[in-house]
């Protein structure tokens, strides 16, 4: 009879680990590398995560990548200011609204995934978050619009 920790084996899978270069990230890297899983490590420090691979890769002996995730930064900010700006447009139920589709049919897309579709989980999700950049995007142009046409009144108006 093996241990109970058997129960719990990584082996032939791949885990990817965010923040994996120091901290609770790197803990985590650890204990499943020693539960024999193959890791791919993200963090944005890139001299951190070589480091980090080569020690799990000297004291486990499993495959380790890593990826330095700068752009991912860059993209998120730009994610979050187009958020920002689509909250402005898009007030109330709208956007929340939004939201609650893309989450039902981020579900639908688990669930497809789950009877092996992934080609069609893979159209789901692609084809809601396209759906839903062309909504906001419409949003976006239609108030921007809108401002313009308020600006325009008033100034005008003698306004500044």
């Amino acid at each position: 009879m093996g241990s109970y920790l058997d129960a719990f084996t990584m082996k032939g899978k791949v885990s990817i680990v965010t923040g994996g270069g120091r901290g609770i990230g790197l803990g985590i890297a650890r204990a499943l590398a020693g539960a024999g899983s193959d890791l791919l490590l993200v963090s944005r420090t890139e001299a951190q995560l070589a480091a980090a691979a080569a020690d799990i890769v000297q004291d486990f002996g499993c495959r380790v990548e890593i990826i330095a995730a700068v752009l991912m930064l860059c993209g998120a900010a730009i994610g979050a200011q187009i958020g920002v700006t689509a909250v402005k447009y898009i007030r109330g139920y709208g956007i929340r609204l939004l939201f609650a589709i893309m989450i039902i049919l981020a579900g639908s897309s688990v669930a497809l995934k789950q009877f092996n579709l992934t080609t069609a989980a893979s159209w789901v999700v692609m084809c809601a978050a396209l759906g839903m950049c062309l909504v906001i995007m419409v949003k976006l142009w239609n108030g921007f619009k809108k401002e313009q046409a308020e600006k325009a009144a008033y100034a005008g108006k003698g306004g500044a």
